[in-house]
């Protein structure tokens, strides 16, 4: 039993050993296949098969089954090691095949076979997508052949544009046509390269093969090739490229031809037909002719001529294109079918030029003289651009003679007989000559003065002459007394016997003040004294044989030496002022020795002026300290010489004087009036004259040009260096002419931002490279690599990092340049209510749109040169904070006591104000005639027109019968008043009238206002010609009849500029009538309702309520600038900081500041929202309010997206204005760039003026423009407020149609003549085809867009919330005329902004935002 128990165990062991050893043998073998033969994988399992069958039957069933398992492991395992090493082998074969495929891709680009290029591209790109995860070798081949891809497309693209932009400017031949066919089809193979990557299978995950801005390159390419056939159609240039383009056999175009239905593929769905070349040829002939006959039916005196010099220019300018054009064109036999017809157009023009001087009726009336004036006009632009040179230089040569002749005839007629009654008719005659034929005026007044001087010389007695001159009924008499120097003295003498009878007891008991006392009694002893002085000095040194300076100067040392207290309560003081200036002046008085009243001849103060003065210094206060204080002096009554002594008092006290006007011009002609008085008293350098905001530039820049002191800190520049003075810093006082610049919207509410602007070869060289690689989607980083960029550098030494910030604005601005700029003058500009400001730059889009433009020769290779810089925002300075720097305000103005009281409280509050003098006319009692009850008309839009016309024909009429006045009419704009001069209604009375707008040459301003008050003449004027303006009236008959009637044909905002305007006529003491004629819908700027008027209208008295509604509105106004002032004195005092720091040269801190003050915009926005605003005439304070908000809406989101670790930078906006079709093209739609910064749409609403409302408004072409925006760069929301719902269907149709504008088309197709209906305008603007607000929803909605509808008025409730349903939107009311309107709008688009900026995070953001700043405007 032992034995077998022993038997037993042993073989267990046995039997476990051998199974032991078959699994190691059989594991062993497992684990090494892939390293041993499979003959030795096959020897091992033969061994374990041979050993399995010697074994016993109950062990071999056990093991069995275990090496069949081991068996099949290693029958999988050498399976996978033999795929393993072929999938090595296809892998090796693969990348191999890769390396083929790439090599030939680039030698395909070399040998220039694109076609080829591409298909090996397209099958490189089919390996990629089907082995991409298991060959990583791969996406380095790809890479590779995609970047070299890239780069031919990007340089093609760039190519073609350019080609195109030269055809612009360039004749185009064969060879040019067969490179851009080439470069077109390189461009059609990538859109089917794109169409079959897009299909092939193997392509499950939709990947790109071109690169992500391919469609924007193809839409790009698509609009300049729309462009580019549109300009050749219709321009008068370079039509015959058109025709060589376009001709059949012609490669290019059929390319031009296959693109247009291949752009499908990239999500262009924009149509053009292209016409054939026998269409192009006939339609062409036909518009030749209709060219050549308006050439022809225009001719040289025509509606465009006669208006101005400005038109007359752009009109010759015109012409010469047309000439030019015509002669080039008779050498097309090919094209052209009637050449005959194209020579005899020059030669009836020619004819026509040598028939102007023919025509002239030697009568010498008024009307010849005007009609040679615009003959002489009109020949002098001619030989400006050369048309007709040798015939036009005869007829201006012949009009020459013709006029010196009869000038001379007339001097002839005089000098044999120099008595009064024989040189007046000459002298009149000359001088209305002198008048209408203002070009020859300086030629004529010179022979007057000859003519004059050679009576005075026989005769000596000028005041006889004068006298009999001014009883010349026409007023021309009286103008040359006024005009010519000789007769200076008598004019002088005149002024002060009418200012005589009003002296010191009628001032000191017709004075007015307020806020403060009077002491007329120190005033009355004041005066004795200073008039005692006075006379003293002046009979000391009036000695005729004296020389005038050295009287002066005498004078000067008397005065200072003998008991001139240095005070400016001493008489002496403004006494000795006035001495000097009556000494400079008295050649009068000699010239009128032996004249009963020839004390009458001096230049001497009135009393008015000089209590003016005591009032202004606190003469009678007896207070040691200067207070700021205001006097009213009337219009015409001295306020110049009042400011100017004013000025030589305290400069000679020891202050700094800066005297501010609203007007350069005035300001100008005032300080050279009294430059010599400052010159001899020593105080030019301390008496400052200049524009308000002139002048506080000045204060800021006080020590150094703070843009100097930047530029020459970032690259030093010795000769812009300059060493500063040291001088004795004196306290500044401010006098101010005319209380209308605090309220001005140049001054209050706006800031002097200056830029320093940084020029070097590396910098245009930088921004070159720049503009040259716009199409390959650079980025920073990139840019950074370029050596271009590491040689500005190397320049800027340490300044890299604010380089890369001017580079992050180029990179997002060259993307978004062409938004609503002009070209002209070889300028930019941006358009600003009538016209067009070239000061205005939108950051670097600005100086790429001068690339653009000068790719396209419109724009000078200087230009652009003068225009390449690095530009970097110093500071921001509050033109409303600089007075607070003044020790004392002082000043005179025409309207003081028609101040409003919110007006009066800036003047108080902000700047101190404690004391009004109303100073008594030295005329008497204003004449002016105006009764409320019945000078006030407010009519329909649909009458206007009908009644201002009525209105000048009744007013018109003169008191006497048979006689006329004069009438002159102020218009709010220059559109305004084109609108009216060209309607049907002023047709009749059109040959009778002039008009003058600041297109005006200074010449013509100065012919038409002598002519303005004549009898029968209408006037025509933009309200800039309502103040400072001097229309004299010298004629008798109008004076005889009331003076001139003035017309105001709007509500002024401010009651100052009204009581300005209605100065134009009754003036010193003359008669003058008044009256406004408004239109009702005007008058919704100010909030007045229909209502409003009928009630006044039942009162019979529309003035209240005007008056109360303007003053509402400036309130408003008013307070909205107040808010925007607080937020710019911020930035005011970071501004004076960084001045500090600049003159302490801390670099490190100015650095840190001009980074953060230029901080770049960001690569990616994550939010872009259009806010689309109604701008018709009853949004005026919702403009205003998006003007002053804007930058509060900036600051509010940026802090809330820094708080949640968000890019404060991470959003754009971009203000959008619309309109209705009563409105031109450029007026319907107004649009700012995309903008990161606040100050560029702040920029933007300035030129925004509230206007032309029609009912229900276009909002339909709001959103259209969005959806344009979306084609190209994309919109994340919009955000649409207005007071009126959209347009229907109907309304854009009718609206289209009845729209007033029937102007002339574009181009060739523009000579033509006027349209027919409204919609033939339309037809030929950006806006040709009509569009329905419905329509463009469904566009939004379809890409996800959402419009938030904000409603001022219940009116547009239903269709507001229409529209935000339609598109997920939010609709709410809006009381933006409320007082927390501001605060309410601010809110709503910082929401907005937020809730769409954050995605997800986007209600949180918004409730973060409702917790901070929402609380502080409840």
């Amino acid at each position: 039993m032992e034995t077998n128990a022993m038997y037993k165990e042993t073989w267990n062991k046995i039997q476990e050993d051998i199974t032991r050893k078959i699994r190691e043998l059989l594991c062993d073998i497992r684990d090494k296949v892939g390293q041993l033969a499979p003959r030795e994988i096959e020897s091992c399992t033969r061994l374990c098969d041979m050993v399995l069958k010697t074994l016993p039957e109950p062990m071999k069933g056990d093991l069995e089954e275990e090496i069949k398992g081991y068996k099949e492991d290693i029958g999988h395992k050498m399976k996978d090691a033999e795929d393993a090493v072929n999938e090595k082998l296809i892998q090796t074969h693969l990348v191999k095949t890769c390396q083929e495929i790439v090599t030939t891709i680039e030698k395909k680009w070399m040998e220039e076979d694109t076609q080829g290029a591409l298909s090996m591209l397209k099958e490189l790109f089919r390996y990629k997508v089907l082995f991409k995860e298991n060959i990583q070798e791969f996406n380095h081949f790809f890479s590779t052949a995609r970047n070299t891809l890239v780069s031919n497309l990007n340089k093609c693209h760039n190519d073609i544009i350019t080609s195109i932009d030269s055809i612009f400017c360039d004749s185009v031949d064969v060879n040019g046509t067969k490179w851009m066919a080439k470069l077109l089809d390189f461009m059609l193979q990538c859109i089917e390269l794109k169409k079959d990557v897009s299909e092939m299978k193997e392509n499950k995950d939709k990947e790109e093969l071109l690169p992500d801005n391919f469609n924007d390159k193809i839409k790009e390419l698509n609009a300049k090739l729309i462009s580019f056939f549109c300009f050749v159609m219709f321009q008068d240039m370079n039509c015959k490229d058109l025709l060589v383009v376009c001709q059949q056999e012609s490669a290019f175009f059929q390319k031009v031809k296959t693109f247009m239905k291949r752009k499908a593929y990239c999500n262009i769905s924009e149509e053009m037909k292209l016409l054939t070349y026998s269409e192009i040829k006939h339609d062409f002939n036909s518009q030749l002719q209709k060219l050549l006959e308006s050439i022809v039916d225009e001719g040289i005196i025509n509606n465009n001529t006669t208006i101005n010099d400005t038109e007359r220019d752009r009109f010759f300018k015109h012409l010469k294109a047309k000439l030019e054009f015509v002669k080039q064109i008779s050498q097309w036999n090919s094209h052209v079918t009637n050449v005959e017809t194209l020579k005899k157009c020059p030669d009836k023009l020619e004819k026509e030029i040598q028939n102007l001087v023919t025509k002239i009726n030697l009568t010498w009336t008024a009307a010849e003289c005007d009609y040679i004036n615009l003959s002489y006009s009109c020949l002098s632009f001619m030989q400006k651009y050369s048309i007709f040179e040798n015939v036009v230089k005869l007829q201006i040569e012949a009009v020459d003679v013709l006029v010196r002749n009869r000038v001379t005839q007339l001097e002839n007629e005089a000098i044999h007989n120099l008595t009064i009654e024989s040189i007046i008719p000459s002298l009149l005659a000359m001088k209305q000559m002198s008048v209408h034929i203002f070009r020859f005026k300086d030629v004529i007044n010179n022979r007057i003065d000859e003519l004059v001087n050679a009576y005075k010389r026989k005769y000596k007695d000028i005041p006889m002459l004068a006298l009999s001159l001014e009883k010349d009924s026409t007023g021309m008499g009286e103008m040359i007394v006024a005009e010519h120097n000789v007769f200076k003295g008598y004019t002088v003498a005149l002024f002060n016997q009418k200012t005589q009878s009003h002296g010191i007891d009628y001032v000191l008991q017709h004075i007015e003040v307020k806020k403060g006392k009077i002491d007329k009694i120190k005033l009355a002893k004041r005066y004795e004294e200073f008039l005692n002085m006075y006379r003293k000095v002046i009979k000391d040194n009036l000695q005729k044989d004296r020389n005038v300076t050295d009287s002066c100067k005498q004078c000067k040392n008397a005065c200072f030496c003998v008991g001139c207290k240095n005070s400016r309560q001493n008489p002496d003081y403004n006494g000795t002022n006035f001495c000097l200036w009556t000494l400079q002046n008295s050649q009068y008085y000699h010239d009128a020795n032996g004249t009963r009243d020839q004390d009458n001849y001096l230049t001497q103060p009135h009393a008015a002026q000089v209590i003016a003065i005591f009032r202004m210094l606190g003469v009678d206060a007896g207070k040691p300290e200067l207070i700021s204080n205001l006097v009213q002096i009337g219009t015409g009554e001295g306020k110049s010489v009042t400011l100017a002594i004013t000025c030589c008092v305290l400069a000679l006290l020891g202050f700094d004087v800066n005297c501010a006007s609203y007007s350069e011009y005035l300001s100008t002609r005032d300080f050279k009036s009294f430059e010599s008085l400052f010159n001899i008293l020593g105080v030019i350098d301390y008496i400052h004259y200049g524009t308000f905001n002139k002048l506080c530039e000045r204060i800021i820049n006080e020590g150094g040009d703070v843009r100097t002191l930047v530029e020459n800190l970032i690259l030093p520049d010795k000769a812009k260096s300059s060493s500063a003075i040291s001088r004795v810093i004196r306290a500044k006082i401010l006098l101010i002419d005319e209380v209308d610049v605090f309220f001005n919207k140049e001054f209050y509410g706006s800031c002097y931002s200056p830029a320093a602007t940084i020029r070097h070869d590396s910098i245009t060289k930088l921004i070159n490279f720049i503009w040259n690689n716009r199409s390959a989607g650079l980025k920073l980083r990139t840019v950074q690599t370029s050596n271009e960029y590491k040689e500005c550098c190397n320049v800027l030494k340490e300044w890299n990092s604010l380089l890369d910030e001017a580079i992050k604005d180029m990179l997002n601005d060259i993307q978004k340049f062409d938004s609503g700029y002009q070209v002209s003058n070889d300028k930019i500009g941006y358009k600003e209510q009538d016209s067009i400001c070239y000061d205005v730059r939108y950051g670097y889009k600005t100086l790429f749109a001068y690339y653009h433009e000068h790719a396209q020769n419109k724009i000078s290779a200087e230009s652009l040169k003068n225009n390449i810089c690095l530009s970097f925002r110093v500071g921001t300075f509050s033109y409303a904070e600089v007075p607070k720097n003044f020790s004392c305000i002082m000043g005179v103005s025409g309207t003081l006591k028609t101040l409003s009281e919110p007006e009066q409280k800036v003047v108080e509050s902000d700047y101190g104000v404690s004391k009004y003098t109303y100073m008594p006319s030295l005329f008497g009692k204003n004449n002016l005639s105006f009764a409320e009850q019945q000078d006030i008309l407010v009519v329909d839009e649909s009458d206007y027109f009908i009644v201002l016309k009525k209105e000048i024909d009744d007013r018109l009429v003169g008191k006497n019968q048979g006689t006329k006045r004069a009438v002159l009419i102020f218009f709010e704009t220059k559109q305004q008043l084109t609108a009216f001069y060209e309607s049907s209604n002023f047709l009749p009375i059109k040959n009778y009238a002039i008009i003058m707008t600041e297109d005006n040459s200074f010449q013509e301003k100065e012919s038409l206002i002598k002519r303005a008050t004549t009898s029968g003449q209408i006037g025509l004027f933009t309200k800039e010609f309502g103040r400072g303006t001097d229309f004299v009236c010298r004629d008798q008959i109008v004076s005889a009849n009331g003076g001139p009637h003035v017309i105001q044909t709007f509500l002024s905002e401010e009651l100052s500029e009204e009581i300005q305007i209605k100065g134009r006529t009754a003036r010193q003491g003359g008669s003058g009538s008044y009256s406004l004629v408004l239109c009702a819908k005007s008058l919704e700027k100010f909030l007045i309702t229909t209502k409003d008027i009928d009630s006044a209208r039942n009162s019979r008295n529309f003035y209240p309520v005007l008056n109360e509604k303007r003053n509402k509105y400036f309130k408003v106004q008013y307070e909205e600038n107040k808010k925007f002032v607080e937020l710019a004195l911020k930035e005011h005092k970071l501004g004076q900081h960084l001045v500090a720091m600049l003159k302490d040269k801390n670099t490190y801190e100015v650095k840190k500041i001009l980074c953060e003050r230029n901080r770049g915009a960001e690569e990616k926005k994550s939010s872009r929202t259009v806010v689309l605003m109604d701008a018709t005439g009853s949004m005026s304070h919702l403009l205003q309010k998006a003007k002053n908000t804007v930058s509060t809406m900036f600051e509010r989101i940026a802090i809330i997206l820094k708080e949640n670790a968000l890019s404060p930078d991470s959003f754009e906006m971009k203000f959008v204005v619309y309109r209705n079709y009563n409105a031109p093209e450029d007026m319907i739609l107004q649009v700012s760039p995309w903008e990161s910064k606040p100050e560029n749409l702040r920029s933007f609403m300035e030129s925004v003026v509230a206007d032309y409302g029609w009912g229900n408004e276009a909002i339909e072409i709001g959103l259209a423009h969005v959806n344009r925006e979306c084609e190209t760069e994309g919109v994340s929301q919009v955000i649409l407020i207005g007071d009126a719902p959209a347009n229907t269907k109907e309304e854009v149709i009718t609206k289209r149609r009845d729209c007033p504008f029937r102007p002339v088309g574009s181009a060739i197709r523009q000579i033509v003549g006027f349209y027919d209906s409204g919609e033939d305008y339309w037809k030929n603007t950006k806006f040709s085809k009509p569009t329905y607000y419905k329509e463009e929803l469904l566009l939004l909605k379809q890409r996800g867009i959402r419009v938030h509808a904000f409603f001022v008025n219940a009116q547009a409730r239903q269709n507001f919330t229409e529209i935000a349903t339609a598109t997920d939107g939010r609709c709410e009311a809006l009381d933006i005329n409320s007082v927390k309107g501001s605060h309410l709008l601010t809110n709503l688009v910082s929401e907005e902004v937020l809730r769409d900026t954050g995605g997800s995070k986007g209600n949180a953001l918004v409730d973060a935002y409702r917790a901070r700043f929402s609380k502080t405007h409840t």
